[in-house]
């Protein structure tokens, strides 16, 4: 089946303002300059969405009224005036973000627009996976998870909780984000990310 294809990704923090949501958009835009794909941006962040803000988009209706009120995707996803890349972006505020996205409406939506959309990148922007429990959920639905590390924000026993949340899903890489490349130690400042999660992988291989 065409939805079996390994398209979706999930950008997610250990907390929040660790740069997730930018990450999110330069991801997607990289993709899109692809020849022969285009993506889509999902604002899943129903707590507090970002990324239609940072495309200088206004739109009223979006993934919670595709989950809430039965929605056709097709009519909630815009243009960004980015050649080839759209944007599903949260909709109107909800008070029940965890039922929404852990709701099998959710994964149809997924599974749909995998099948809709065979030849796009699906690029998830998701809530911290830390205080959320609803980014544990999409993160199953993902084929696979981007974690984002801010310089001198996120610590060794966040990384370590976060992909302990994360077991059981392809953790695609760390994204290191404000990192100082002229800065004297850093390095050494980072060498524990990389050694963690490095061991991580061979214990996984």
């Amino acid at each position: 089946q065409q939805d079996a294809r390994k398209n979706v990704i999930m950008i997610t923090s250990s907390n929040s303002g660790e740069g997730k949501s930018l990450t999110a958009v330069n991801l997607a835009i990289s993709l899109a300059q692809e020849v022969s794909h285009s993506a889509l941006l999902i604002d899943a962040d129903l707590r507090r969405p970002s990324l239609a803000a940072y495309l200088e988009i206004t739109a009223k209706t979006g993934l919670a009224e595709c989950l809430r009120d039965g929605v056709d995707a097709s009519s909630a996803i815009i243009g960004t005036g980015v050649p080839k890349l759209e944007l599903l972006p949260a909709g109107k505020s909800v008070a029940n973000p965890v039922e929404l996205l852990s709701s099998p409406k959710m994964k149809s939506l997924l599974l749909e627009l995998k099948r809709r959309y065979p030849d796009r990148y699906i690029i998830i922007d998701t809530p911290p996976i830390l205080p959320f429990a609803e980014t544990q959920i999409v993160s199953m639905l993902a084929d696979g998870v981007l974690l984002v590390v801010k310089e001198g924000g996120t610590t060794v026993k966040d990384l370590q909780d976060a992909l302990d949340i994360l077991k059981g899903t392809k953790v695609l890489g760390i994204a290191f984000n404000d990192v100082d490349v002229r800065a004297q130690g850093m390095n050494n400042r980072y060498r524990h990310y990389y050694q963690y999660y490095a061991d991580r992988q061979r214990r996984k291989a």
